[in-house]
């Protein structure tokens, strides 16, 4: 069977995310990571900053940290 599946994962953090990505999931979301993007975007708008701002502001968070994450994954030893 020639199946198409995407595996789309919940993790409880970084670690998790990149562990579950490197075991083939082809997306997996930090949940801590998450809330707390939703948690300062609800203080933001506590504040008065705009929706677009907010989501603004969420994205570049969310690029950043998981760039990051990828970047850090990638300069490892390798077991040799």
């Amino acid at each position: 069977l020639g199946l198409d599946i995407h595996i789309i994962a919940r993790a409880r953090n970084i670690e998790q995310v990149q562990k579950l990505e490197r075991a083939g999931a082809n997306l997996a979301v930090a949940e801590m990571f998450e809330v707390s993007l939703q948690l300062g975007g609800s203080l933001l708008k506590e504040i008065g900053v705009s929706d677009y701002e907010i989501s603004r502001i969420i994205d570049i968070f969310r690029a950043e940290d998981y760039a990051l994450t990828r970047t850090a994954e990638n300069e490892l030893p390798t077991k040799g």
